[in-house]
């Protein structure tokens, strides 16, 4: 998180989407996803046991302090994934594009 943020605090603020001062498993999951994290790669866990580790009180939200990653789960992978855009898609060398298809005509049959 702060190799992408800077700081943990940062992170926070980033993956509190709803500005409620705390961070839902669906948060945690969305701003990992658009930093680029692959949590899997990073831990060996799934999103939902990373959040669940981090998650000292136990409660369904992590606070700003739960974000230090506990130091008895050792992170097994140390690299990052590029982020993906969805919006933008690139064809291969040499594939052409498709022409676009012409509009619909309507037609109106008259009895």
């Amino acid at each position: 998180l702060t190799h992408v943020k800077g700081t943990l605090a940062r992170a926070f603020k980033f993956m509190d989407f709803s500005r409620t001062g705390e961070i839902c498993l669906s948060e945690f999951s969305t701003g990992l996803e658009v930093m680029g994290l692959d949590v899997g790669l990073l831990t060996g866990l799934t999103v939902k046991a990373a959040f669940r580790a981090l998650n000292a009180s136990g409660g369904g939200a992590l606070s700003p302090s739960d974000l230090e990653w506990p130091s008895d789960i050792p992170l097994t992978k140390r690299f990052l994934r590029k982020p993906t855009n969805k919006t933008t898609t690139t064809k291969p060398a040499g594939e052409a594009k498709k022409p676009a298809k012409p509009p619909l005509e309507k037609t109106v049959t008259r009895r």
